[in-house]
């Protein structure tokens, strides 16, 4: 009763009187020592008794605001250790709570010193651990030590393999694995341009190579994946964050051990935290294979030249993949060896051997016969432009992981490409037409398009920060070929135009049914004449919802419950759920998308002159931009490259 009174200083004065009034700090290396030598379990009933029969819980959350707000983690650390000597990361561990009051220079922390600490200089601020040997920690902030938790947990579950899940909110910055600000991250570029972004587009920075990799700076943590992948753990990351982190550095890990990166940034908590638990949700329950092992192999005349995805290739032949989930794709790129029959079939098969979640041993095994022609106009009628997308993308960021080129060296090769492909087509398919027409192949007549959203897109734009560009061409690589295209070129619906139609909001828009007519992504669709419409974008990451200036007072009552557009705020306000039918449609259209992406997506609802607002119009492709061109600019200028061809 005198617990449940008195508050915890009391407590705390009550534990030093009977431990012979000493210091907190002995205390703890008792506790500690308690721990290697029993179980925690029987150490929790004991602590129970001796204090009023209290709960073990309680009492952890005192001893870390005690202890200058350590976590009680490192203590578990040390509990699950057997006794004995210690590897070296485990003696981090258990040294990191012991040295953090005297980094923030407790002098009565110090003079408790343990002996796996050593010396120091007991005054504070200039102690540091020789075990370790972590530097001393600042008065003000706490800083990560993720790196060295990234490298314990791969070995602990080393005997059986397994999946590791690693939330962080800021970049490693103490211990084994801790990262420094990149030159230029920290703070304004020389060119002006803002903290943790690449230079604007034609600048002197933006034509110099743009190293998203820095081999000195991930080292650590590729061998981290690597060994993580030998003991078939998968590591997924969930990033709330708000400034830069230092992603290229840790991509490593999902990347080779078939993870995945979510990244939720700017962190907001009232609009994230539903796609964060669903997200979390989706990694642990979705169909997946483990241990698994994947090789694909050709007929006679060809062969495997580039493997592009999440996984760990140790074979030349062979990918190695901790997990496979149902989310995953893997890009094969082939190459002729020899010379092709025409008329002849050429396969291509593809062998899968996993484990189910059951403890089973399967095989999968896909073979894939295509027909080998010698004319031109067969294979362009054949082609596929989602595949080809995805093979640029796949290119773009192989030379931005490795720091090979340039981003506006980048565009001007994705350009080229483009130029040569209908240059091709027009040469050697279309010879009868006139030459001051532009002539599209049918299956390719968006590849123009689609080449101008690739170079405005994150991966290609210069003021994208480095972490978001990283974040996004990781998911690219491994999203399969339907999913990675709105990535690029976002879908937009009109919503105002649901309320017209006479369905019944339970059959407006369902996994059968056909979705509404797409709007292309200009800004003249949207209502230039009065803005009154309402409009809903999504690229599969996240989802827009524009409202027009002059949009109806009770159309936006019913989707947002507020009175007017100027109570829209893209912070606070949510779509609702109401018996109103345009409700029930536009709810009905906002859960298919998110069914179809397989993640409930974030949903800002944004106004004009909304600060949010800049993020929806960059998506518009076909408007002219400080990005690039517009649509009917590019195509001209590619006609122009095409006509240059002929002379």
């Amino acid at each position: 009763r005198s617990v449940a009174r008195a508050s915890f200083e009391p407590l705390g004065r009550s534990l030093e009187r009977s431990v012979a009034r000493a210091s907190f700090e002995p205390l703890g290396d008792s506790l500690e020592r308690s721990v290697a030598r029993a179980s925690f379990e029987p150490l929790a009933r004991s602590l129970e008794r001796s204090v009023a029969r209290a709960s073990f819980e309680p009492l952890c959350s005192s001893l870390e605001r005690s202890v200058a707000r350590a976590s009680f983690e490192p203590l578990g650390g040390v509990a699950a250790g057997s006794t004995g000597e210690h590897p070296q990361h485990v003696r981090q561990l258990m040294c990191s709570r012991r040295c953090f009051g005297r980094w923030r220079g407790n002098a009565r922390s110090a003079a408790g010193a343990s002996p796996l600490c050593g010396g120091g200089d007991p005054s504070g601020s200039a102690f540091g651990c020789c075990c370790c040997q972590y530097p001393p920690l600042p008065a003000t902030g706490v800083r990560s030590v993720r790196g060295l938790n990234a490298r314990c947990r791969p070995r602990v579950l080393k005997p059986t393999g397994g999946r590791m899940v690693m939330f962080m909110s800021s970049m490693p910055a103490v211990g084994y694995g801790a990262l420094k600000p990149r030159e230029g991250l920290g703070a304004l570029g020389a060119g002006g341009h803002q903290a943790g972004s690449a230079p604007p587009v034609g600048s002197q920075d933006d034509k110099k190579p743009l190293t998203t990799v820095a081999p000195g700076e991930t080292s650590e943590y590729k061998r981290i994946a690597l060994e993580a992948a030998e003991h078939q753990v998968c590591v997924d990351l969930f990033l709330t964050t708000s400034g830069h982190i230092d992603l290229s550095s840790l991509a490593p890990l999902p990347r080779t051990t078939g993870g995945d990166i979510q990244h939720y940034h700017p962190f907001n908590f009232h609009l994230d935290a539903a796609q964060l638990y669903n997200d979390l949700h989706w990694t642990v329950v979705r169909p997946q294979g483990l241990e698994a092992v994947m090789r694909v192999r050709c007929s006679h005349g060809l062969s495997v030249s580039n493997y592009s995805g999440a996984f760990c290739k140790r074979t030349p032949t062979d990918l190695d993949l901790p997990v496979v989930d149902c989310n995953k794709a893997f890009l094969v790129t082939l190459k002729h060896d020899d010379k092709l029959t025409d008329g002849g079939e050429a396969c291509v098969q593809c062998a899968l051997l996993y484990t189910t979640t059951t403890g089973e041993r399967r095989i999968r095994v896909h073979t894939l016969a295509l027909t080998c022609t010698s004319i031109l106009g067969n294979l362009f009628r054949s082609a596929d432009l989602d595949v080809q997308l995805s093979t640029y993308v796949a290119q773009v960021a192989g030379s931005l992981f490795q720091g090979s080129s340039a981003l506006a060296t980048l565009r001007d090769q994705q350009l080229g490409k483009c130029v040569a492909t209908l240059f091709a087509y027009r040469k050697f398919c279309a010879t009868t037409s006139s030459t001051g027409q532009l002539i599209l192949p049918e299956a390719l007549k968006l590849l123009p398009l689609y080449t101008l959203a690739l170079q405005k897109s994150i991966a290609l734009r210069s003021d994208t920060p480095a972490d978001e560009r990283v974040a996004f061409l990781s998911q690219q690589l491994s999203k399969s070929a339907a999913h990675s295209v709105p990535a690029l070129y976002p879908r937009m619906f009109a919503l105002h135009l649901l309320g017209s139609e006479a369905d019944s909001p339970a059959e407006a828009v369902t996994a059968s049914s056909p979705m509404p007519q797409l709007i292309a992504l200009s800004s003249d669709k949207l209502d230039a004449d009065g803005r009154t419409g309402i409009f809903l974008l999504e690229n599969g990451r996240e989802m827009f919802i524009w409202v027009g200036r002059h949009a109806p007072a009770s159309l936006v009552q019913a989707l947002f419950n507020v009175e007017t557009v100027e109570d829209v705020q893209s912070s606070s306000t949510v779509l609702v759920q109401n018996n109103t039918p345009i409700s029930g449609k536009v709810n009905a259209l906002v859960n298919e998308i998110r069914r179809q992406r397989c993640s409930l997506m974030r949903l800002r609802v944004v106004k004009r002159a909304d600060p949010c607002e800049t993020a929806f119009f960059s998506m518009l492709a076909e408007d002219r931009s400080a990005a690039g061109m517009s649509y009917v600019e590019f195509l001209c200028y590619v006609h122009r490259q095409i006509q240059n061809k002929f002379v």
